[in-house]
């Protein structure tokens, strides 16, 4: 909420830059905290249908976030809108602190417990390789910055289409999340992300191509399957 309140306030680069970065230090630990949610409440054999549940409806988010932050935009500026969507997360803090309740504390007696060593988790070797999978994202995040360049010096389109190659991208997103988190719950888990990965390729190279279409089409095969396979290797 801070973040974004001085986003809206800030007057120089380097003031929204500091902002911007308060706020995605929020954001992200917010994510993995959903995450870490999902993971130690939703039975393993349904986990990977609940991972592809979330990330459809993080696409969901990004689809008619686009079109409500343009509208915000226009009607009360790009200052207003930041601090709206300020005042959005705080009311989401409020729902968290007064909705929810943690677990009853367990009878056994604070000083009796052994005490945990926090930095026992990086002990495991999976936890060091976990960031390194989350890269199987990164072609997907680089589409969705360079499809407005790409559009506009490339293709000579406009950037209303270059907006609706990322909007149609994520709306694909929203289909490819449910069903690779259910070939996930019923095949192997880690064959089921190598072939995810591997269609990649093929997209990778056709968003070279110089026809519009292919382009959209292999920009949104790209940023979904990149999209459903951050969420499967939570």
């Amino acid at each position: 909420t801070v973040g974004l309140v001085v986003v809206g306030l800030a007057q120089t680069y380097l003031q929204g830059i500091a902002a911007r970065t308060l706020w995605l230090i929020g954001y992200r630990l917010a994510f993995i905290c959903v995450v870490t949610a999902v993971s130690i409440t939703v039975p393993s054999r349904w986990r990977g249908k609940s991972m592809g549940l979330l990330g459809a409806l993080t696409a969901l988010a990004t689809v008619l976030g686009s079109g409500f932050s343009n509208t915000m935009q226009g009607l009360m500026g790009w200052r207003l809108s930041m601090m709206g969507f300020g005042l959005m997360t705080l009311i989401g803090a409020a729902v968290m602190t007064l909705g929810y309740r943690g677990a009853q504390a367990a009878a056994t007696p604070t000083a009796a417990r052994p005490r945990r060593n926090p930095f026992s988790a990086f002990k495991v070797p999976i936890v060091w390789v976990i960031p390194l999978l989350g890269l199987s994202n990164a072609p997907g995040f680089a589409a969705t910055f360079f499809v407005p360049a790409v559009v506009h010096g490339q293709l000579h389109g406009s950037a209303a289409q270059a907006s609706a190659i990322i909007a149609a991208a994520y709306g694909v997103a929203i289909l490819a999340n449910p069903l690779c988190g259910w070939l996930a719950d019923r095949f192997e888990r880690w064959w089921v992300l190598a072939g995810m990965c591997v269609l990649m390729l093929p997209a990778c190279a056709l968003m070279s191509s110089t026809n519009l279409y292919v382009f959209a089409g292999a920009t949104a095969a790209l940023v979904s399957l990149g999209h459903a396979s951050a969420n499967q290797i939570y």
